[in-house]
């Protein structure tokens, strides 16, 4: 590769991150709307249970994304209320996602990871 073929990489490469940074802050600044407002939001983090007691946003249930499927009907048993689902890095949240789009879910809002929830959370950390 040609330094001309590398700084078009790069400078795509941050860009796309950068778009990703601005939909997942996007997605979160929602969910706290929907959460001030009152409104019911499922917040639904999707790692395992060790992850989940070590840090998780306030008020979310730990279904872990290969229980997704058999769990989430009890969680939100209207499948067009809001649904936020995360993970840690946002490969599991968007398999969970998908899942629940496909069970016919449509409010579905993927934060990715944790650390895209700038509002604080709780457990042992």
């Amino acid at each position: 590769m040609n330094t001309t073929t590398l700084i078009v990489v790069a400078v795509g490469l941050v860009a796309l991150l950068t778009y990703r940074k601005i939909m997942f802050d996007r997605i979160a600044g929602k969910a706290k709307k929907i959460l001030d407002s009152c409104e019911k939001l499922v917040i639904v983090d999707v790692r395992t249970a060790g992850e989940y007691v070590g840090s998780h946003i306030k008020g979310a249930i730990n279904i872990p994304l290969e229980s997704v499927q058999t769990r989430i009907a009890k969680a939100a048993p209207k499948k067009d209320a809001p649904v936020m689902v995360y993970c840690q890095s946002g490969s599991r949240s968007a398999a969970a996602a998908v899942t629940l789009r496909r069970m016919g879910y449509t409010q579905i809002l993927n934060l990715g990871g944790i650390g895209n929830w700038k509002y604080g959370v709780e457990g042992s950390q």
